[in-house]
């Protein structure tokens, strides 16, 4: 919320903590329908991702241990579990986050947004035979990384392909004990910088194996490298403190697509595109607080361009070069 403190005069933006009781579906097995089956090399036993309802949900840990890991985690608003489910409601903002707060005078509040937001979530969570949690997500995608102790060889491994704006992030699940925040980045890293394959593309070392009973779309990586900027500025804006409490009311297009859908191509151009101009016209010293999304905007374009021109396709941006000089500037 942006208020004055009640023994203050200046306004200032403070963040709550607050319980939300939310619905939980919950289903049987026999319910589902069995979409892929990942048999991982040593792992503890194949990975089911099932399809219900057109959406594909892929298991969070093992029984029931797992379960009640995974619920008391969202209870308490651990960040990994609740980016897990898409809520963009976690502890990881560079300020505190209070359970009480004393204010004169409310100027304005996020608190329905956040509500709404929450609410959204937890239909991205579905309990099968009240033993274990699933996680609405992708169609399984394999990442390729080296090996540590042979940097000739090649590995796949399969992950959850559903980093989509407000989606379940992608995560490691053969042996998950507590969503491993680390394992949802790097799979996201994978993706931005391209060290990822689709199912037909499989002629690597594989770690495991996947059996599809139902035909996967294919992987765009172009328009996944596209939603992902979009998700990762989105992040990085947010979470600065330094955002202006006038462009985080009503400002930027970043922070206001809906995290019930799935964004398009152009909604995701004109976010950026909106956020580029906003930056560059920004002083040099304000600037430089929002270096890390000016890095995202250098770093990452130049790469969607090339994924578009790979596939025949014109890029979304068609940038002149005069921008990618401006975004080049944004970073010093």
């Amino acid at each position: 919320m942006e208020h004055i403190p009640r023994r203050g005069r200046v306004s200032k933006l403070s963040w709550l903590r607050e319980p939300v009781p939310v619905s939980v579906r919950g289903c049987l097995e026999s319910e589902l329908k069995l979409a892929f089956q990942i048999e991982r090399f040593g792992g503890d036993g194949p990975i089911r991702v099932y399809l219900e309802n057109g959406s594909l949900w892929w298991p969070v840990g093992s029984g029931g241990p797992d379960l009640d890991r995974f619920l008391g985690s969202l209870r308490r608003g651990y960040r990994g579990v609740i980016g897990l489910i898409g809520a963009r409601i976690r502890e990881s903002y560079k300020w505190r986050i209070k359970d009480k707060i004393e204010s004169r005078e409310v100027l304005y509040s996020w608190r329905d947004d956040a509500l709404g937001r929450a609410h959204l979530a937890a239909q991205n969570i579905l309990l099968v035979d009240g033993k274990r949690a699933y996680i609405r997500g992708g169609y399984p995608l394999l990442s390729f990384y080296g090996s540590r102790n042979f940097p000739d060889e090649t590995y796949l491994d399969a992950c959850n392909s559903g980093f989509e704006y407000g989606r379940p992030l992608p995560i490691e699940l053969s042996a998950d004990k507590g969503a491993n925040w680390d394992a949802e980045v790097n799979v996201r890293l994978f993706v931005a910088r391209g060290q990822v394959l689709s199912l037909e593309q499989n002629n690597l070392t594989r770690l495991g194996e996947i059996h599809c009973e139902i035909a996967p779309l294919p992987f765009d990586l172009a328009e996944s490298r596209l939603q992902l900027l979009c998700r990762d500025l989105l992040e990085s804006v947010d979470d600065n403190k330094h955002l202006p409490f006038q462009v985080r009311r009503n400002g930027l297009t970043v922070l206001c697509l809906g995290p019930q859908s799935r964004p398009t191509s152009e909604d995701c151009v004109h976010a950026v595109t909106n956020l580029r101009g906003w930056l560059s016209e920004l002083d040099p010293t304000t600037r430089r607080k929002f270096r890390d999304a000016a890095r995202l905007l250098q770093s990452r374009i130049s790469n969607i361009d090339e994924a578009y021109r790979r596939s025949g396709r014109p890029s979304a941006f068609a940038l002149e070069p005069v921008d990618d000089e401006a975004i080049a500037g944004l970073s010093l």
